[in-house]
């Protein structure tokens, strides 16, 4: 059973690096199943991977379910969280992205991805303050990859910029 699941992570994943985001839906739908009812973390991940692969698709009514339901199995997964804030951004929910976004906040206060989408949260609720908040704890950070896109985000708002590590 280990081997199967294993595998399917990685056709999963192959299928969505290879922009087969449709084979990547109906494999991870495959793999939800065989993780069985006695494992709600693998279930609430494999969940969270195909909620991403819905949100390319633009299905975002699916999506929203498949989150839902993963982090009803397994509320401490960091990686649903701010995926969830994103897709209720993306619908203009605000209050739920702010939810969405404090529990990822808790889970992982120093991840760059998570401090990116606060500071879009933010700006979308029209809070520039935080939302700069955001970007300047983004661009002090560990992720080079976050940072600079935070460094970037700031350059671009006339707001001055972190140092760079």
């Amino acid at each position: 059973t280990r081997y199967w699941r294993d595998w399917s992570s990685d056709v999963c994943s192959s299928d969505l690096l290879a922009g087969d985001v449709a084979g990547a839906v109906g494999h991870f739908s495959a793999a939800i199943l065989s993780a069985g009812e006695f494992a709600p973390k693998r279930t609430a991940n494999l969940l969270i991977d195909r909620a991403r692969a819905r949100v390319e698709q633009q299905q975002p009514a699916a999506a929203r379910a498949d989150l839902d339901r993963a982090l009803g199995l397994d509320a401490d997964a960091a990686e649903g969280w701010p995926l969830s804030a994103a897709l209720a951004r993306r619908q203009q929910d605000l209050p739920r992205a702010r939810a969405d976004i404090a529990k990822a906040l808790a889970l992982a206060p120093a991840d760059g991805d998570v401090l990116l989408e606060a500071a879009r949260i933010a700006e979308a609720g029209k809070d520039p303050k935080a939302a700069r908040e955001f970007l300047e704890k983004a661009a002090a950070g560990q992720d080079a990859d976050a940072a600079e896109t935070a460094r970037q985000a700031l350059a671009a708002s006339g707001s001055p910029q972190a140092p760079q590590h």
